[in-house]
């Protein structure tokens, strides 16, 4: 076979259909030799839209501009609350959990917890999910909550910097702070202040101190866009015009560009993969510890059942009826799938073992059932990275394979 190169290729990921075809794939993750740092962490975000932009709340609701009157007012209303915070990093974060929009946007150190966000509009038995949801995977370099780049940024989210603030005054003020010290300050200045100005418009990955309890429950993490820009402009100065920097705001990016996987999760398997969630208990209760979301979950799991659609019924009875002539097409697909392998041969690997696996988990009408075939891949994944292909070659390898095995299906007219 010959291997193209993978830069080029956008690698399709399988959907996930159960929690144990997501365990294999982020098993494989962990696996993957090619990875690029071993120092980095892996971060995880699920969404119950795939269609959904990734952006912190205040950024995709368009309130950006109100960033630092929303906080001044958040503050002055509930007073007592925030002044135990040390830092305004958890004072930020202490904002998001009551549930006003930020710039950060959550994320967790733990896979299943991304799982079930990316699944729990389906906790709604009388709305059912009518979008996939969606897990990305991030392999990132991480700050601590407390390191200077983190309080710079938190200091600058609660200031209004409307028309702008010279990087010399901005430098002052969070030194009065105490969040820069005078050897900070002398660092600098010694440096045209270039290695400040790196600070301000970095993006940022942040392991949380996990200050309160559903920190704590739901492994929390965040992204903080660095919202920074910085202006040129030039000002009158007695006779002279001298031209200064000037600290803006500005609506920050996503983490697109460090995102690593994706996963979709189909509609129509929320609902399931949520139940099994619930036997690792993953769940509202033990995510959310407040008093409200435990009696949601009681009252979600006391639901009562959707009576059966008749409809439904009616659509399977013509399903049995076209059994037996679907059967005599079984024999075909195996063949097709045979000549295929055998036009592809995985370097390393017996043809015979990869048509065992095939075989293995070949059923009525395999090739239109979802799970069948996500597992038929994900078998073949295990199987190919056990001999030692990379995770990226192993996809490209397979979906090769059924690119060409879906093709051969629609001309025989079996797909």
């Amino acid at each position: 076979m010959e291997w193209m190169n993978l830069n080029d290729i956008s690698v399709k990921q399988d959907d996930i259909l159960e929690v144990k075809d997501y365990l294999i794939q982020i098993t494989d993750i962990f696996q993957d030799k090619s990875r690029k740092s071993l120092t980095n962490k892996y971060l995880y975000r699920g969404q119950k839209k795939a269609t959904e932009h990734v952006l912190p709340a205040i950024m995709r609701e368009n309130m950006f501009d109100s960033e630092a009157k929303m906080i001044s007012e958040a503050y002055s209303r509930r007073p007592v609350i925030f002044k135990d915070h040390s830092s305004h990093f958890e004072r930020l974060t202490r904002l998001q959990h009551y549930g006003l929009k930020t710039r950060l946007l959550d994320l967790t150190l733990n896979p299943l917890v991304a799982l079930y966000f990316a699944c729990n509009d389906a906790e709604d038995i009388r709305n059912p999910p009518k979008d996939d949801g969606v897990v990305y995977v991030y392999d990132v370099d991480c700050f601590p909550y407390n390191s200077k780049e983190i309080q710079i940024h938190s200091a600058i989210a609660e200031m209004d910097l409307k028309g702008g603030i010279t990087i010399e005054d901005l430098v002052m003020e969070l030194k009065d702070m105490n969040i820069i010290s005078s050897l900070d300050l002398k660092h600098y200045e010694k440096n045209n202040y270039a290695d400040f100005i790196n600070i301000l418009t970095g993006n940022y990955f942040v392991i949380s101190n996990l200050s309160n309890e559903r920190l704590i429950q739901q492994c929390g993490a965040f992204y903080m866009p660095g919202c920074i820009e910085i202006a040129k402009e030039t000002r009158k100065r007695g006779k002279d015009t001298i031209e200064i920097n000037l600290v803006k705001k500005t609506k920050g990016n996503g983490p697109d560009n460090y995102q690593l996987y994706d996963y979709t999760i189909p509609a129509d398997c929320k609902a399931g993969i949520l139940k099994e969630l619930d036997y690792y208990n993953i769940n509202k209760a033990s995510l959310f510890p407040e008093l409200e979301y435990q009696m949601s979950y009681i009252t979600y799991q006391n639901r009562k059942p959707e009576p059966t659609n008749t409809k439904d019924l009616e659509i399977s009875s013509k399903f049995v009826s076209r059994e037996s002539s679907i059967i005599k097409y079984q024999d075909k697909s195996k063949e097709i799938f045979r000549d295929i392998i055998e036009k592809n041969h995985a370097k390393g690997v017996e043809n015979q073992d990869i048509m065992t696996i095939f075989e293995k988990r070949f059923s009525l009408e395999w090739y239109k059932k979802d799970k069948c075939r996500s597992q038929i891949k994900s078998h073949l994944k295990r199987f190919l990275v056990a001999n030692n292909y990379s995770h990226n070659e192993a996809i490209i390898w397979i979906n090769t394979i059924f690119d060409q095995l879906d093709a051969a299906l629609k001309k025989e007219n079996l797909l």
